[in-house]
């Protein structure tokens, strides 16, 4: 049996609002495997604070989240950082690339930040933007370029430390039908060829046939889970 990349026990995430008490995450428990899981579900039903606890941007009120055999939820802060930059690529809805820095720059940062080796970064970052089809545009700002070449631009960027695991959040939620699926098709394919774990949030049901797991979650529960 394939051994988990990713797992949750018993994980329950609270907000305080004044006397209240908001449940976002409730006793969630979950091993997912090498592969592509897509989770779905309404607006506030739990999906951006799932993938939250899985990149250590937001901690568990309780319960244990493991990543790659490292556990997540007991890193300090200061461990946090090569965490996120070696471990987990992330991928959001607004590509969040610097508009002073070309693509290439932007696709480099990463590896500055984990402190590698710059000529291995600045081939590495030639190499993911040839493969996300850019490579055309590796000099341009942000602002000259398309939306759908932003978010070509981010997904490298993404995956130039050569992370086990992509977060995904809602990541063509910003782009027409026809770059939207442009960029799942990229995702989903690159994920394959690179033997990465990818966790994709959405609003598009449609996605979910593509993923290895189909994730639905419902107020802070996981109401399906589909193989």
């Amino acid at each position: 049996m394939e051994s988990s990349t990713i797992d949750l026990i018993q994980v329950q995430k609270e907000y305080r609002n004044g006397s209240e008490t908001l449940e976002v995450i409730r006793e969630v428990s979950l091993s997912i495997s090498p592969g592509i899981v897509v989770i779905t579900g309404e607006s506030g039903s739990g999906k951006s604070t799932l993938l939250n606890l899985l990149g250590g941007m937001d901690r568990p009120s309780r319960g244990r989240v493991m990543v790659a055999g490292v556990e997540v939820s007991r890193l300090s802060e200061t461990e946090l950082g090569p965490f996120r930059t070696s471990t987990v690529g992330f991928i959001f809805q607004f590509h969040h690339l610097l508009r002073d820095f070309t693509a290439l720059e932007n696709v480099m940062l990463p590896c500055y930040m984990a402190r590698g080796d710059k000529r291995g970064a600045l081939d590495r970052a030639r190499e993911l933007l040839e493969r996300v089809g850019v490579a055309h545009r590796m000099n341009a700002f942000p602002g000259q370029m398309s939306g759908g070449e932003r978010q070509r631009t981010a997904v490298a960027r993404a995956l130039v430390n050569n992370p086990q695991v992509v977060l995904a959040d809602e990541p063509t939620g910003n782009l027409d039908e026809y770059h939207s699926r442009e960029v799942e098709e990229l995702l989903f394919s690159l994920a394959r060829d690179l033997g990465k774990t990818l966790v994709l949030v959405t609003h598009n049901p449609k996605l979910a046939g593509f993923g290895d797991l189909h994730l639905e979650l419902s107020k802070g529960v996981i109401r399906q889970e589909v193989p």
